[in-house]
């Protein structure tokens, strides 16, 4: 009877192990033993528009460390966990930091973005969704330059003052001449007639004192665009007189004495 009653309480000790086991098998992720196996491991390398490696020791914004988050809802900065994009532009995260990242202690969290930012001459807003364990490839862009859109027809610098792109730093200061016409008697002229001419294509400003402003930016779209202009000035009395206005020049400025 003794040796009966072992055997079944030796069975019933089997059992309860290998019920325990298999209870602990279905309710835990069964990972914790295994984070460094390659099946639990996400792996990233970081290039740049060449397919290169980037290297993420050197660099950086402020002469940092290229800065690495993975975002689901919310992102997880991961540099301050001790992960870092290494030299050859690649990477390294394991499940369980992935689940420690995001404080996930019931379900492994798989489904993520994966983003490089703060790499010198490449933009931030570049990420890979990441969809399991497994390998991927970030491949950053770079910036697409800032061209002006606001170019000066004459001397090609930038018309619009509220642009602050380094393309467009350099500012046109505008092309008026500003004309003051006196006749052969030293008077001040009046009703004036001035004829901006490039070639056959011509536009005309009047002006009912001895004084005129000429925007040769506006008249490109009558005249065209030209290295100078022909512009005559005519004054009632049968005064005329013919004058080179250069689009680009230091004076714009001029005084000009109608001869008898």
């Amino acid at each position: 009877m003794k040796k009966i009653f072992k055997i079944f309480a030796a069975t019933v000790a089997t059992l309860t192990a290998i019920f325990a086991i298999s209870l602990f098998a279905a309710c835990g992720n069964g990972r914790d033993e295994n984070t460094n196996d390659p099946a639990t491991t996400y792996y990233f390398t970081v290039v740049g528009s060449d397919d290169k490696p980037i290297n993420g020791q050197t660099g950086g914004r402020d002469g940092g460390k290229v800065a690495i988050q993975i975002c689901t809802e919310m992102c997880v900065d991961l540099n301050p966990l001790g992960v870092t994009l290494g030299e050859d532009g690649k990477v390294a995260i394991t499940q369980k930091q992935v689940n420690e990242f995001f404080g996930s202690t019931t379900e492994d969290v798989t489904e993520f973005a994966f983003h490089a930012l703060h790499v010198p001459g490449y933009e931030d807003d570049c990420a890979v969704e990441v969809k399991g364990v497994g390998s991927y490839t970030l491949k950053l862009t770079v910036p697409v330059a800032h061209e002006c859109e606001s170019k000066c027809p004459f001397c090609d610098k930038c018309t619009d003052a509220t642009c602050t792109e380094a393309a467009c730093a350099d500012k046109c200061e505008g092309h008026t001449y500003n004309l003051t016409v006196t006749l052969p008697d030293g008077s001040a002229a009046s009703n004036m007639k001035i004829t901006i001419a490039n070639g056959d294509r011509k536009a005309n400003v009047t002006s009912a004192n001895n004084k005129a402003s000429i925007d040769l930016v506006q008249f490109i779209a009558y005249v065209g665009k030209a290295d100078s202009y022909t512009a005559t000035i005519e004054v009632p009395g049968g005064y005329t007189k013919t004058i080179t206005l250069d689009a680009i020049s230091d004076n714009y400025n001029l005084t000009i004495n109608i001869e008898a």
